[in-house]
């Protein structure tokens, strides 16, 4: 018996290990390059604006004092991140400087690689669309997409989904087709 394939369980803070260890092994795998980008919030925001597609402004930090006078120039809310965690750990709305002061070292403290982003906070429309996909010869072929909702305590983690989703099916075949362009741009395989 001999390994057919890896993956990681449940989380993409372990995917580019994966990717790392299926190319290593001749195993079926995604490229690492593009393993990294999608598991780097920085490096996936960057990715996007240079393809051309939707996202909001963003940018990667690991000094504070480069993030507040960054947040300064954003004029509004905005959303503090550990760039390569998972599961909404370390994330929080940052209204002003001092909010950012106040959960600088909890976010870090999620970031393996020490970076914080500072992005865009954008007022959504209705729930928020969350769910998981499958690719095959680098097409979606399952779309498994509904409405997530989320914790009332922690209200950026993700609670539970319902399906269907709400979404409008414009909006959704849309959001299909950018994920489907996004998947293609970076080379993901399965």
């Amino acid at each position: 018996m001999g390994i057919d394939g890896i993956v990681p369980y449940t989380s993409d803070v372990l995917a580019p290990v994966a990717a790392y260890v299926a190319a290593t092994m001749g195993l079926p795998g995604n490229p690492c390059a593009a393993v990294e980008v999608m598991t780097h919030k920085d490096r996936f925001r960057d990715f996007l604006r240079s393809h051309g597609f939707p996202t909001p402004r963003g940018k990667g930090f690991r000094d504070i004092g480069d993030a507040t006078a960054y947040f300064r120039t954003l004029g509004g809310a905005a959303m503090m991140k550990p760039v390569d965690s998972a599961g909404s750990k370390g994330v929080f709305k940052v209204c002003r400087e001092d909010d950012i002061v106040r959960h600088w070292q909890e976010t870090m403290a999620y970031s393996a690689e020490k970076t914080v982003i500072i992005e865009d906070f954008i007022e959504r429309e209705g729930l928020q669309q969350d769910g998981d996909i499958f690719v095959a010869n680098g097409r979606i072929v399952f779309w498994g997409v509904g409405d997530q909702h989320k914790d009332p305590i922690a209200p950026y983690v993700p609670a539970m989904l319902s399906f269907p989703s709400t979404m409008r099916p414009a909006h959704t075949e849309r959001a299909r087709e950018l994920v489907q362009q996004i998947l293609s741009a970076l080379g993901f395989r399965q």
